[in-house]
């Protein structure tokens, strides 16, 4: 039986080459890290920032991963994260964010 993968779907606001960021709660066990599901759409670029620094620093302790988002023009645009291991040869989300990046002039 497939472990059902959780799905959630979140919406934010930009406006062209200004760029907005979009921060993820993780945790560092195990070695699951979010990633942009690619491909990503036209005219949106994605790059990962430092992450937050972590108020008590413990083993296993919830990190909040950081990404750049920005857009080149106007437009709604649909950006997928994922939550999984990059080593593992199967590479299965074991969640995944969508988002509806609406982009204002």
């Amino acid at each position: 039986m497939a472990k059902e993968r959780k799905r959630q779907k979140l919406n934010m606001q930009c406006h062209p080459g200004i760029p907005a960021v979009i921060v993820l709660d993780g945790y560092g066990v195990g070695g699951y890290v979010w990633q942009p599901w690619l491909p990503l759409p036209d005219g949106i670029s994605v790059e990962p920032l430092p992450p937050e620094p972590v108020l008590k620093p413990l083993p296993g302790a919830a990190a909040r991963q950081r990404f750049q988002v920005i857009a080149s023009q106007p437009g709604t645009y649909a950006i997928t994260f994922a939550y999984l291991q990059p080593w593992a040869p199967q590479k299965r989300p074991n969640q995944i964010l969508q988002f509806t990046l609406l982009c204002n002039p």
